[in-house]
Order: structure tokens, then sequence, then C-alpha cells
């Protein structure tokens, strides 16, 4: 004779259900979603920092630097 599952037991295997179909997907980055998105803050930082004339050669090197993070 089957016995029956209590709304307890039902709900504890709906739950493990949801986490093991959770744990099977592949994780996804923000970076692999929004690259535009990431270059143009980049673009935007660099931008920032060629306005910073009075720090010269340095500003520029930051602002190369930060340029070569684009993807």
């Amino acid at each position: 004779m089957k016995q029956e599952k209590s709304p307890e037991d039902e709900a504890f295997e709906a739950l493990e259900k949801r986490q093991q179909i959770a744990s099977e997907k592949t994780p996804i980055s923000l970076i692999d979603i929004l690259p535009v998105s990431r270059n143009e803050t980049l673009e935007e930082v660099a931008a920032e920092f060629d306005k910073m004339t009075s720090l010269g050669d340095t500003a520029a090197s930051f602002a190369a630097f930060v340029r070569g993070m684009k993807k």
C-alpha cells in the first residue's frame, strides 16, 4: 500500500527539484551579456582621463590603459 505524501514532503521535493534544475544551468557572466555596455563604460572612463590635461602624459597613459581593457 502506497503511503500518501504530506504537503511538507511535496514542498521539499519541489524545492529539491528546483535546486537541481538551477544547479544544471550554466552561469552567464554579465560581461558575456553586455560587452557593448562594458566597452562604453571603459571609454567613458578613458575620456575622463583625457580631460585631465593638468596630469599630462600620466593621464594619457591611464586613458590608454583603460582603453586596452576593452573586449
